[in-house]
């Protein structure tokens, strides 16, 4: 664990980039020029590994409201809270209802 990070519940960005459909990756500057595709991973967890601090876009403490990680630029809490709704709302009902089990339980 990272200096910093108290919480007890993550959300986690990784994105990754691989050659769009089709692409010929031999091509001369596809590196550059190729027709690149980005897909988006997002991990709900109760701790940050070494790996996801390496390998993340983003990373949200949700417990204490700040933004860990964040390679893009910008993002706040909000932000990723806004996106995570929108784009997972399944994933993000189940972590909420974690979230709420876990505090009934500290309690």
């Amino acid at each position: 664990m990272v200096l910093g990070m108290r919480g007890k519940h993550f959300i986690i960005f990784v994105h990754v980039y691989r050659p769009g459909e089709g692409a010929r990756t031999e091509a001369k500057n596809f590196g550059l020029d190729g027709s690149w595709y980005m897909q988006e991973e997002v991990y709900f967890l109760n701790k940050v590994t070494n790996k996801f601090l390496n390998r993340a876009t983003a990373i949200l403490d949700y417990d204490n409201d700040k933004v860990i990680k964040d390679r893009i630029g910008g993002l706040t809490p909000s932000k990723m809270l806004t996106h995570i709704s929108e784009k997972y709302p399944e994933q993000f009902l189940k972590f909420m209802k974690i979230i709420a089990e876990d505090k009934k339980e500290n309690s």
